[in-house]
Formats: structure tokens, sequence, C-alpha cells
């Protein structure tokens, strides 16, 4: 380990996926999830507060592994519009995802509506699925579409009797073990339930779906009773045991709890780690929405756990890892993540864990400087955590946090993921650069390829679309065809594994259309890996070439 490195110097590595540059609009809790029947297939969605609407989840998704992206037909505004009569958008977010065994794949996000006549608001959890990869979703009828509901008066936040109650920050997962529970769909969160609904917990709850059902059980399962929890991580792991991880705030401890009966009950409490967080007087660095957590993932294959956090300590935020081979009952003592990416003097700032099919394990993550400076970076483990590689940088630019007032509700490190397949890692994270506000960015890391850190990225954009490079390996000519859907200029620039430019090989200021490029590229490089960078007012594309 030789701490952060960045192998394509001053070369976009990441991409923003909006051309949203308004410092009044906010993008933040994004996910991003790869369908594990099919690679390429991969879909991502986050709130977008502002502009023309108040809140809404927009869904992307690639069938091409990234080289180009849909905007989904679903609208979640439209399903809040026919649900609450009179009421108009005040909140929400949490947007979630899990695929089951067969590909379907499930989506879940909330709506706060408010009556501005009397402040009283619905709170509805909502779920839905597709089949059809993230371009359609359908949804169940009437109340079955929501996994809960309730109200509460935002004026004197006393809970309605409409409903159950509140239920914040689901997870979801999805057994595909082939067990007896394979299919089912579970759901954890946090449930503040009202004076009359008969359902179970004030705290940490487990919710399900069984398969083949077009509704959630009318049941809430209780992982903790202790009120002043959250944070909530669940994952299902090999043989169908469902993991539920929590934060309790009056001990500032992080817990776990096993279901080995399909989420019906669950088992002892486990300690994970103690933390560091006071959230009635938090000593904020960057904004007032930071807090633990934690990411949970799992080893399908030897049913081990993984997960870390962050912890506010004397005026610094620390993140841990730690992991558990007998499903959670001991946990390894925790190992800072500064000292994994050999950066003991930065600050790690919400980091997030996840795991591919053959066990391979990867931290995503931000990390800061004592000036609040922030950029991210992805560090992969092929031995279960016992060690990691080089970490390397992913972010294109810094992000100085500074120039946020701390009581921003600004949605930096909260609610971020990533995800493998295969030798990828899809990060996706929300951060603040050139002082435009929280703006969601996404990188695909190959800790596979041979020039480490040299990654073929493309814009999450229906606007650009790269449709073939080949021959790739190239020896003389590449044939590049490329989709733009709007007038733009069109730079395409050959990049060494250093970062420096050799050539500008395509250029034109009026560019539209399918283009078929025939360039001449042999007499220009000598054989090893170069980047071939496509650059459009529509987004960027980076994409590896060998020349042979």
């Amino acid at each position: 380990m030789t701490g952060l490195s960045k192998s394509v110097n001053d070369t976009a590595i990441d991409i923003k996926i909006t051309n949203n540059s308004v410092a009044g609009e906010e993008e933040g809790e994004p996910f991003i999830i790869v369908n594990p029947t099919d690679s390429n297939n991969i879909v991502l969605s986050y709130m977008h507060f502002g502009g023309t609407s108040s809140l809404v989840f927009p869904v992307y998704y690639s069938a091409n592994g990234g080289q180009s992206w849909n905007l989904s037909s679903f609208d979640t505004e439209q399903i809040f519009d026919l649900d609450s009569t009179g009421l108009v958008i005040a909140g929400g977010g949490d947007p979630i995802f899990a695929f089951d065994s067969n590909g379907r794949l499930y989506f879940s996000w909330i709506y706060l509506g408010v009556n501005v006549l009397n402040a009283d608001s619905k709170f509805i959890v909502y779920w839905a699925w597709s089949d059809d990869n993230g371009a359609t979703f359908q949804l169940s009828e009437g109340e079955k579409r929501h996994i809960l509901l309730g109200e509460i008066n935002l004026l004197t936040y006393e809970m309605g009797l409409n409903g159950d109650g509140i239920f914040d920050r689901p997870w979801f997962d999805i057994d595909r073990s082939g067990g007896p529970f394979d299919g089912s769909l579970y759901c954890s969160g946090l449930f503040i339930p009202n004076d009359s609904t008969p359902l179970d917990g004030n705290g940490m709850i487990c919710k399900y779906k069984r398969a083949n059902v077009d509704s959630f059980a009318y049941v809430n399962t209780v992982v903790s009773n202790a009120i002043n929890v959250q944070f909530g991580n669940l994952r299902v792991d090999g043989s169908g045991n469902v993991h539920v991880t929590y934060v309790n705030l009056d001990n500032n401890k992080l817990y776990h709890r096993m279901s080995s009966d399909g989420g019906v009950s669950f088992g002892t409490i486990n300690e994970v780690a103690v933390l560091s967080y006071d959230y009635n007087n938090q000593n904020y660095l960057v904004h007032t929405r930071e807090n633990p957590v934690p990411s949970l993932t799992i080893n399908r294959l030897t049913n081990s756990l993984h997960i870390v956090w962050t912890s506010f300590e004397n005026d610094m935020t620390r993140s841990y890892y730690s992991n558990s081979t007998d499903f959670g009952a001991n946990w390894t003592t925790p190992q800072s993540v500064s000292d994994i990416i050999v950066q003991a003097d930065k600050q790690v700032f919400m980091p997030t864990l996840a795991v591919n099919e053959s066990g391979h394990l990867s931290i995503s993550g931000h990390v800061l400087d004592s000036l609040d400076r922030g950029t991210y970076f992805v560090v992969e483990s092929l031995d279960e955590g016992a060690t990691f590689g080089e970490a390397i940088i992913v972010a294109s630019d810094t992000t100085f946090y500074g120039d946020y007032p701390l009581q921003q509700q600004a949605f930096f490190g909260d609610y971020e993921n990533s995800d493998k397949s295969g030798c990828k890692t899809y990060s996706i994270w929300s951060d603040g650069r050139y002082g435009e506000g929280p703006k969601i960015y996404v990188s695909i890391t190959d800790h596979c390829a041979d020039w480490l850190g040299l990654e073929d990225v493309f814009p999450v954009s229906d606007q650009i679309q790269l449709q073939s490079v080949y021959p790739n390996p190239v020896k003389d000519y590449l044939d590049v065809q490329l989709n733009l859907k709007n007038n733009t200029s069109l730079s395409i620039k050959l990049v060494n594994t250093n970062g420096q430019l050799i050539k500008e090989i395509y250029q034109s200021d009026d560019a539209l259309g399918m283009m078929n490029l025939h360039l001449n590229i042999g007499h220009l490089l000598e054989t090893g890996y170069f980047l071939m960078i496509i650059e459009t007012e529509l987004g960027v594309i980076t994409k590896s070439l060998i020349k042979i």
C-alpha cells in the first residue's frame, strides 16, 4: 500500500449525473445497484429538490454496463398526486433498490405531503417493481403500494391516527439463497407508532414481503425497542439469514441482530462497536446531517459480514471497518479506514461497502484534509478485509466543504452506497465542488485493469451515447460510433497512463446525430494502454484502449 493515488492526472474519471449547476437545486441520497443476473444492467436514483418540481426521484438505467443511460418513464411525483389529493410535497427521500434472483427490480422512496391549511401531513413509504431492467415500474393497488403510512402535524409534531406511524430510513435486501424464504423482500427502518396502530415496535423494525405476494405483510418484527435508534442496514446472507445493524443513540453503540426464520423473529443482540456521536450537541465538521451512517455488506459465499461507520472524535471525523465470520456474534477490533488507505492524517467521511460474487470487498468514501477539502476514493480487498490494495482517487476535483455553512442541510455523504460486480466497483456520491451545492457523481472502477485507475466512464444521460469502439485492442484504425441527441462541440483526445495529452484526434464545433468516425491512431501510439477522452457539452466519456 502506498497511499492514495490518482493514475490519471487531471483527467476526469468520475461523471456528474446531470447538467444541474444551480446552487439552490440539491441532489442527494443516491443509490446505485447492479443486476446480479446481468452485470450490464445498472440502475440508479437520487432525490432532486428544486427546479420545476419540489421533489422527484429520477431513475436512470443502463443495459450496457454504463456505456449509455436512459431515463425511466416512471414518475414518482405523479404517483404521489394520485394518492394525496389536496396535499403538497413537503419532503421525503430515501430511494433504495433491490434485485431478486430472476432480475426483478424493487424500488422504494418516501414522500411527505402536507395540507397547507392545517399542517397535517402524510408520511408515505412507497414500493414498486420493474421487470424490464428499470425502464418502467408497476405498483400494487391502493394501500398495498405502501410499505407504511402515517400522519404527523408539522407544527405540533403530534401523530395523527390515519395509518400506523412514521417509518424512516428504510433499507432493502432480498433472499437469494434458494431456501424456504427465497424471494422474500425485507425492509428495515425506524418506526414511530401512533396511538391507534396494532403494529408492534417503537424503534428499529423489520418488515417483509414474501415472494409472489403483492403487499408487505401487516406485521412489524421488532429489532430494537430502544426509542433513540437509527441508521439501520439490512442484508440477507447466502443461507437466507436476515441481518440488521443499527445505532443506539443513547449509548453510542453499534449493534447487530440476526433472524433465521424469515424475519419473523430476531435473536441475540450483538455489540459491534462503540462510537462517538452526540446528536443533541454535535460539533459538525461539514453540515448538520453528519451521522454514523453504518454500511453493511455480506459475502454470500462465506456468510462473512463486513461493516464501516463514522465516529466523531475531538472535532475530527474518523471511520472504521470491522467484520464477523460467525454470523455477527463476534466482530474484529475496529480498524481505522484512514490507516487502510495510508492517510492517517486525513479524515474519512461516511464511507460505504460493497462485495462482489467472488467475495472481493470495496470501501468507497470521502477523504478530507484539515482544511475540509474533500475528494473521493475506492480501495479493494481480495482477502475478506485482511489486507487492502492501493486506494484510488476517483473524483476529478476536490470539494471545499468550508464553503458551506455548518447549519446547511446539505446531503454530502448521507445515504450514499456502492455496489460491485466482477472486477468493477460502482460508486455514487454527492459533493459540492465549485460551490454548486450537493450534486451526484458516479464512478466505475475496474480493479482488474492492468492500468489500475484508468476506467471506462460514461455520463448518466441519454443525450450522448457511445455505440461502439472497434477494434479494441487496436493496431491502426479505430472506428468510433457516437450518437449525440443535441448540437454540441466535440473533441476526441488520446491520453497516456500518466494523464498526459498525446494528441487531439478529432474536433468539431457543431456535432449532432449518429457519427461514424474512422480514425488512424496507429502512428500516434506505442504498444500499451491509453485513454480516449470524448468531450462534449452533453457529457464526457472516458474509454480505455489497448494498442497492439
